[in-house]
């Protein structure tokens, strides 16, 4: 079954892309797999299929699941099997992304009995709402890349070992070649210089290829037979011969068929005396493939030596006893010896010693060094790959980290071990450093913080000006500052935003001439003496630059004796609060000018809080007196609108009652009256004092009511109520005195009865404010409307009209006590005290529902709140 990896592609695309996806996963050499949540297989290239095939011949579908890769006995290139929890799949369906190092190469078992390193990298995959809906996965062949490292790996530690017995090997292997011959012969010499065959074995045919008779024809000297490079080797061993020496050579014979075959050809001579004939006898070996082998393995070896020469880091291989079988030059330079010295042949327990390994300041015991962990097992990667100070050779104190790992033989015998070198010591030192600044600046910011706690201020007004102090918390940071960056003078100066003129703040190191200089004349000084216009751009930018003080634009500023100066912005947001500077020279001494740049700006950063600090005190103190004004205001004004609204509710309803009887009375006046437009017009006249009655008792029922939500006393008389009746009994007050208004009511479908447990006489209350807000400040042609939102546990009650709406910076606002939207158009009526939504909020607060608006600009409002339902 030949699977697809693409999805499916809508009618409306091209067949082209369909086809350049399809060549472009079947171009990819490495298998494209595409699995679902569960691990099965839903999709793959043609290059996955044929990896999936050698792992198992029957179907395919499943072998990616996890529970199935399991059962496959998969192991990792350690050798340790593969659990649920470490298969690669599991892993990615479980949220994991594998990539680069992170994927892990795994060994599985063919069905053919070979081996298959695959390694599988890969990521989640995620649909439009981010569930996981499978993962898409990559499969690479590694298993020649894991036999070429193993066998470079093996190669590494023993060809140094090898290297001592190859001659004696090689020498031993010639002498036993020159006895098993492939091929013997035995030949004549004539006087006359003519050569005559005697015999052959028959294996001199499968060599050369040639018959001894066409040998015997071509010549037995023939230059054809031999490689061009070999012709004066064929005459020294003929002028041997001769001479009647034994003679062993090597050469390249070319055969019948035109290949260089290479030979080891042993002869020995022996003279008739009597006829002055040579008889040789001798063999010839077939060694083409051992020149072969040989011309790769000095390849090998020359890449090898070359790539272990090459690395920066220092190599050093060891054998079982930990003796130096090899190194390479960078372990010789960070250990500190040349090649001239006896330091690599000493033994273990003589070596280790000379080089004095401490961490933490503790010698190390023997058992405790590297090596002797390796050679006994230990493996040192990552977290076990520890630093380690050493005094080298030539005195220099170095820091190196040391990482290495035994190497074992077939047998998986321990057989000696290789250690890496890597010179850390700047990395150290530059810890070190960064933990002085770490620590310098947590100083300054404890410091901050116990400047902070200035902010609880004491209720007395009086007593806050104590407060009011920045000059000893600058003076420290600024002296922190200095010794965390070394600087051996410094000054900080504040800039006025709006001439930007410099105001002093303190300084550090300038010697007494040169700080009263400094409190005399800087207050005279602008931003433009100091600095050219690109400069301040920067420094305005909030970037910190190294000022050359030949590059000042006024000549006879004062430097204070620097000839270069650092210099920080003290800034906040996007406001520049003043610089400060401090002396380079002494600076660039301790630090490079990056990292020197970049700790002056958060010093700079940090004292910048401090002077935003005073600036806050001021505010706050400002502020508290403000609050505490306003609050002694509200607090008359609330007494005297209780005073007062109890004093009117006892006259006003004397002329309510006035009224309401004057209007009855007329009502029973003679209709004979001569002019009965004259008592339209009094009818006319009491209606509006009533309706103005109602209107003052109205806002003298707010002020009672914000009296009591202000004493805490405003108390409600909840009951089980359908709040649909409570809406529409509010409407029908309302539209008896506003005929001319349109309010609509939208009943949510189906629905004749929303219960909740509420004041029926609050709720009223609150629903009536939003109506003639609502009629107040909207066109008397608008339509108002009222809709409802239900959930199960909510009701949502919206009046939404067609007003001049409200800015959303004022939002926030206009629940708050007596606040008023500024000139906001009344359409009809009067502009209240600004209480009304005030005390809905409270109201519905205390039914425990919220209150909010919905409100653009000319857009309209909509004004909610919501309530509780009676669920059962």
């Amino acid at each position: 079954m030949q699977h697809k990896l693409y999805p499916t592609i809508p009618s409306h695309f091209h067949l082209q892309h369909v086809n350049k996806l399809q060549a472009l996963l079947e171009a990819i050499p490495d298998g494209v797999v595409k699995v679902d949540v569960t691990g099965r297989l839903q999709s793959a290239n043609a290059v996955a299929q044929c990896l999936l095939a050698r792992i198992v011949s029957t179907s395919q579908e499943d072998i990616l699941r996890p529970e199935k890769m399991a059962g496959l006995r998969a192991r990792d290139v350690q050798g340790q099997l593969l659990t649920l929890d470490t298969i690669p799949i599991a892993r990615m369906l479980g949220g994991e992304t594998l990539t680069g190092q992170n994927a892990p190469i795994i060994h599985f078992p063919t069905h053919d009995g070979q081996e298959l390193y695959v390694q599988i990298s890969g990521a989640p995959l995620q649909n439009e709402v981010a569930d996981l809906v499978g993962a898409v996965v990559i499969l690479r062949d590694m298993t020649e890349y894991v036999r070429r490292r193993r066998y470079l790996e093996e190669m590494l530690w023993q060809g140094a070992i090898e290297q001592r017995r190859l001659r004696t090997r090689e020498e031993r292997a010639r002498r036993i070649s020159a006895l098993v011959a492939d091929s013997a012969y035995s030949y004549q010499i004539r006087v006359d210089g003519e050569i005559k065959r005697v015999w052959l074995t028959d294996t001199f045919q499968s060599i050369t290829g040639y018959t001894p008779e066409e040998i015997d024809a071509l010549g037995w000297l023939n230059p054809a037979l031999y490689h061009a490079d070999d012709a004066s080797a064929v005459q020294e061993r003929r002028q041997a011969l001769l001479a009647g020496a034994s003679d062993v050579r090597e050469w390249r014979l070319i055969t019948k068929d035109g290949e260089i075959r290479w030979l080891r050809d042993s002869c020995h001579p022996i003279k008739d005396q009597s006829s002055g004939v040579f008889h040789f006898y001798g063999a010839v070996h077939d060694i083409t493939s051992h020149k072969k082998a040989e011309e790769q393995i000095h390849h090998l070896s020359q890449q090898l030596s070359t790539t272990f020469a090459a690395i920066a880091d220092g190599i050093v291989i060891y054998d079982r006893e930990g003796q130096v079988l090899q190194m390479n030059q960078a372990a010789r330079d960070l250990l500190g010896f040349d090649s001239n010295d006896t330091f690599d042949i000493l033994p273990m327990s003589k070596r280790i010693p000379l080089v004095r390994m401490r961490m933490d300041e503790q010698p190390l015991a023997l058992e405790q060094t590297p090596l002797h962990r390796v050679l006994h097992g230990e493996i040192l990667k990552g977290p076990q790959a520890e630093d380690i100070f050493i005094t080298a050779l030539d005195g220099q104190q170095r820091c190196l980290n040391i990482s290495g790992a035994p190497i074992r033989n077939l047998a998986d015998e321990i057989i000696g071990g290789v250690l890496i070198f890597r010179d850390v010591t700047v990395r150290r030192r530059q810890e070190l450093r960064t933990q002085h600044a770490i620590d310098t600046l947590l100083a300054m910011a404890e410091a901050l913080a116990h400047s902070m706690e200035q902010l609880n201020f004491p209720d007395n007004v009086a007593d806050q000006q104590a407060y009011i102090s920045r000059q000893e918390v600058v003076r420290h940071l600024l002296s922190l500052g200095c010794d965390l960056l070394g600087a051996q003078m410094a000054c900080i100066v504040t800039i006025d935003p709006g001439t930007y003129r410099f105001a002093p703040v303190t300084t550090t190191g300038l010697s007494a001439e040169s700080e009263e200089r400094f409190w005399r004349e800087m207050p005279h000084v602008y931003l433009h003496d100091y600095l050219s216009a690109d400069v301040r751009e920067q420094l305005l930018g909030g970037e910190p630059v190294l000022l050359d003080i030949a590059c000042i634009p006024k000549a006879d500023i004062a430097t204070f004796g620097m000839t270069q100066m650092l210099v920080a912005p003290l800034h906040i947001g996007e406001q520049c609060l003043g610089l400060l500077i401090m002396d380079a020279p002494s600076v660039k001494q301790e630090y490079p000018l990056s990292e020197a740049l970049t700790l002056i700006k958060v010093v700079g950063r940090l004292t910048a809080l401090v002077i935003e600090r005073e600036r806050l005190i001021h505010e706050r103190i400002i502020a508290q007196i403000r609050t505490v004004a306003e609050s002694e205001a509200n607090r008359q004004k609330d007494d005297f609108l209780r005073l007062a609204s109890r004093e009117l509710r006892t006259p006003l309803a004397t002329i309510k009652a006035g009224l309401q009887l004057t209007h009855r009375k007329i009502g029973h006046l003679p209709a004979a009256i001569p002019d009965p437009s004259l008592l339209e017009q009094i009818d006319e006249v009491l209606n509006r004092g009533e309706r103005q009655v109602a209107v003052e008792s109205r806002l003298i029922g707010d002020l009672l009511d914000v009296s009591r939500i202000q004493e805490d006393r405003l108390e409600l008389q909840s009951k089980l109520c359908n709040l649909l009746d409570v809406v529409r009994n509010v409407v029908a007050d309302l539209r008896t005195g506003n005929t001319l208004r349109t309010i609509q009511i939208i009943e949510p479908v189906g629905e004749d009865m929303i219960p909740a447990v509420a004041d029926v006489e609050r709720i009223g209350q609150v629903l009536t404010n939003y109506l003639t807000n609502a009629i107040k400040y909207s066109p008397v042609d608008k339509a108002i409307t009222i809709r409802f939102e239900i959930d199960e546990m909510v009701v949502r009650v919206s009046i939404c009209d067609e007003g001049p709406g409200i800015a959303r910076e004022l939002q926030s606002k206009i629940w708050s006590r007596f606040y008023q939207v500024p000139d906001r158009i009344v359409y009809s009526g009067s502009s209240g005290l600004g209480l009304g939504l005030y005390i809905c909020q409270k109201i519905i607060r205390q039914h425990n529902g919220q209150v909010g608006v919905i409100s653009s600009p000319g857009q309209g409002a909509t004004f909610w709140f919501t309530l509780p339902q009676a669920l059962d």
